[in-house]
């Protein structure tokens, strides 16, 4: 019946977005255990802001080889930015999958929040010049500390799963569609308010990430619902 393939149909969605959200959540986990390490008892960082010249110099000598360390370890951060904001010095290091102009985007926008105090550590998506990411930063004493994966790689899996009918947004705190992953859904333009109905497709469920910060939303085709009614009737 109708009810039942609903009903088949609504678990199977919803157990598809628990294991998927359950591994990005891993995945942001992850990425606080390395950005920790990059921050906690390290007295490079107050070298990096030395009066001193040469101070300055060994300090980042030694910062770029943490960070570029923490990226080859790394499967999904796309890139570890530092900057402070006395000298304005900024270090990176990137993975593959970020261009020049990715690069110089990221530095020039952890710079600007090494000059802001005013920020709370907590992980976000959205826009950095033109490329769109999931990010976490973290700043004190004209310092900043940034971590960032491109919102593509942040939304693949590490195995392969059916996501057949199945599409799932990536949406901030306000609802803002910044990702997709699973069926392709073309009416859904990034930075978009979400739409509760987007052809035909049907809300199944909400997933928090980061604490309410982020959270996924999955669709499902109705067409599923209607050829399982026909296979079940075609059975019968």
């Amino acid at each position: 019946s109708y009810h039942t393939a609903m009903d088949n149909l609504t678990s199977a969605s919803d157990n598809l977005l628990q294991i998927y959200g359950r591994e990005l959540n891993n995945k942001l986990d992850n990425a606080d255990i390395l950005l920790s390490g990059l921050i906690y008892e390290n007295s490079d960082y107050d070298m990096l802001q030395s009066s001193k010249e040469s101070e300055r110099y060994y300090a980042a000598i030694k910062l770029k080889k943490i960070i570029d360390e923490s990226i080859s370890y790394q499967k999904y951060e796309d890139a570890v930015v530092i900057a402070e904001s006395k000298f304005g010095t900024v270090l990176d290091e990137k993975s593959t999958s970020i261009n020049l102009n990715q690069k110089n985007a990221l530095r020039k926008f952890t710079l600007e929040y090494a000059q802001n105090e005013k920020v709370q550590s907590e992980w976000k998506v959205g826009q950095i010049g033109q490329s769109f990411y999931v990010y976490r930063m973290f700043v004190w004493q004209g310092r900043a500390v940034g971590i960032f994966s491109l919102v593509d790689n942040f939304m693949k899996l590490s195995a392969d799963s059916d996501f057949n009918g199945v599409s799932i947004f990536l949406t901030d705190e306000k609802k803002r569609v910044w990702g997709t992953y699973g069926a392709d859904m073309r009416q859904q333009q990034k930075g978009e308010f979400l739409t509760d109905t987007v052809s035909g497709r049907v809300l199944r469920q909400k997933f928090s990430l980061a604490e309410g910060n982020m959270a996924l939303y999955s669709y499902v085709n109705m067409s599923n619902i209607f050829s399982q009614i026909k296979l079940n009737m075609i059975l019968m």
